[in-house]
């Protein structure tokens, strides 16, 4: 059931996700320096 889940609001869902890993990956990379 989990794809049920994912499809409820595809666009708000990736959106945020997007934001969250991309605003992690650059935390991370800033740590790595």
């Amino acid at each position: 059931g989990g794809f049920y889940g994912l499809n409820h609001r595809p666009q708000i869902e990736g959106g945020l996700l997007a934001d969250e890993a991309a605003a992690l990956l650059r935390a991370f990379f800033r740590e790595r320096r």
